[in-house]
């Protein structure tokens, strides 16, 4: 037994889906320090030995650990499996699997969408510099150009127009869980089209926003984002649901 298998104590893995188990057990090893990023996992042989169970439940594991973003895996090397930093992607990926299969609504979406846009865009007018404005606009200028045209490449400018403004914030977690919820979004309201009318308004607002941020109006750039929002999915969700969202739409 290796002197990191006996830091971490794992413990025989038993029950039904006993690679879940171990799963579990590797969780909490991160969660309670004992193991970091870069440690290595023991070996598959080890690990067998260590938790009682067979290579494939051992193999079983080790993808569901990977497929979590916690583990990278290298067959045939040496190491065991190296433990590595969760990406925002795996954030993004997981919430929106839960919000498709879960019971949320385009009103929960909506309301939590104001409250991550309405933060985002009040630390960016906090802290842009004139970098960062200079993006901004490269994106209102890419979306100008599409604005009665390419209803795709107007849709891809201004998720990016926003994804820039989430960055602003520096919180990785924010823009995954920002992107996710615009996705989910997107795909519960199948019966929303981009109509020149509706890009042209789109294409205002955000116009409106970038200069918010530019003035350094945190204040100002807050509500604005909030109040657009409520004025595009008003109509996609129930009066009293409506009636709610506009609290958070000064």
């Amino acid at each position: 037994m290796s002197a990191l298998t006996e830091k971490i104590g794992f413990t025989p893995a038993v029950g039904t889906r006993t690679y879940e188990r171990i799963v579990e057990q590797v969780e909490d090893a991160l969660l309670a320090g004992k193991l970091g990023l870069g440690d290595h996992l023991p070996s598959e042989r080890e690990m067998m030995e260590q938790f009682n169970v067979s290579r494939s439940t051992v193999r079983e594991a080790l993808r569901v650990l990977e497929s979590r973003g916690l583990l990278l895996l290298r067959p045939g090397g040496r190491a065991g499996p190296r433990i590595i930093q969760p990406s925002p992607e795996i954030v993004e990926r997981d919430l929106t699997q839960i919000v498709r299969l879960g019971n949320s609504t385009v009103s929960d979406l909506v309301h939590l969408r104001m409250s991550l846009d309405g933060t985002a865009c009040s630390i960016a007018a906090h802290l842009a510099e004139s970098s960062d404005i200079a993006e901004l606009r490269g994106h209102l200028a890419e979306m100008e150009k599409h604005v009665t045209g390419d209803s795709i490449a107007f849709a891809r400018a201004d998720a990016a127009l926003h994804e820039a403004i989430w960055r602003l914030t520096g919180n990785d977690l924010l823009v995954a869980i920002g992107q996710a919820v615009r996705e989910s979004i997107v795909q519960m309201i199948a019966t929303e089209t981009a109509s020149q009318n509706s890009s042209q308004d789109s294409l205002s607002r955000d116009q409106v926003l970038v200069e918010l941020i530019e003035n350094g109006d945190s204040a100002g750039a807050s509500a604005w984002v909030r109040r657009s929002l409520w004025e595009r999915f008003a109509d996609q969700v129930s009066a009293e649901e409506a009636e709610t969202l506009r609290a958070l739409a000064p």
